[in-house]
């Protein structure tokens, strides 16, 4: 259950954009703006709290002391950050889904000065490469009202300068990435990948749960899940079925040296030359 402001902006969004087509998702901007400037925020946290005392459901779907998040039907998510002037963004992370960015205050001197970086080279999202290094932009200034606009993977940014306490209102694609990843501040390298999609996690787990409980009859599920999208995702998979049964497994394998991950196509090769 949603406000009906955020009902409306979730029907107005729908008409133009396509979660199959991320780059559609910038026409979203100009009813973001108007979002922004609608009070929504104030209707949103009263609506919410007077759900949550007389215990009829929520409208946020999950919190934290700092955050909140609404899902909405088409496709897009909100997040609802209360920025604090005494804790800094130590962070650098990339977002696996475009990213609109604002806050409406009543005070007009009230800013938010963003770090802005993005990618020198193009670089494979799914692949870590240490030379995929982050370049410094300039400082984007944020008033009350302005959008900023941030391309999933990308473009990387960094939260500074708050004086005083803001609610950062972020619009969110639906992730077409698979990972986001995270940056040493110091060197701009990346240092880590952040799965941000819940069904690869479990999938990933379920595999290795499979691979323990031996039985033909996971064959066929094994199989299914060696050609899900996350490549992680599809070489567990592929070391259960040989948990499972290791003729399938092999037969599997062959098929792993054509498999779109150079990670997979060099593991399928070494693997195969060592069984012979």
């Amino acid at each position: 259950m949603i406000t009906a402001q955020l009902s409306s902006f979730s029907a107005a969004i729908s008409e133009t954009y396509n979660i199959e087509e991320p780059s559609t998702f910038w026409t979203c901007r100009p009813h973001f703006e108007r979002l922004l400037g609608s009070g929504f925020l104030a209707d949103l946290l009263s609506t919410q709290l007077g759900y949550c005392l007389s215990g009829q459901g929520e409208v946020i779907q999950a919190a934290t002391g700092s955050s909140a998040r609404v899902m909405l039907p088409s496709g897009v998510q909100i997040d609802i950050l209360l920025l604090d002037p005494t804790v800094d963004d130590d962070k650098l992370l990339s977002y696996p889904s475009h990213v609109l960015m604002g806050f409406a205050s009543a005070s007009d001197d009230a800013r938010l000065v963003l770090e802005r970086y993005r990618h020198v080279e193009p670089y494979r999202n799914d692949v870590f490469d240490g030379r995929a290094m982050l370049e410094k932009q300039p400082d984007q200034v944020l008033r009350s009202m302005d959008v900023s606009e941030v391309s999933a993977g990308w473009e990387v940014f960094r939260l500074r300068s708050v004086d005083r306490p803001i609610p950062l209102v972020l619009l969110q694609s639906k992730p077409f990435l698979d990972f986001a990843w995270q940056y040493d501040p110091g060197t701009l390298m990346p240092m880590q990948a952040i799965c941000p999609n819940s069904s690869a996690y479990r999938l990933f787990y379920t595999t290795k749960l499979l691979g323990e409980v031996t039985g033909r009859g996971n064959i066929e599920s094994l199989l299914r899940i060696s050609e899900y999208k996350s490549h992680f995702v599809r070489w567990s998979a592929l070391q259960a079925l040989f948990a499972v049964d290791a003729e399938a497994g092999r037969a599997r394998l062959a098929g792993a040296v054509d498999d779109p991950h150079p990670r997979i196509r060099g593991a399928a090769k070494k693997a195969l030359a060592r069984l012979g």
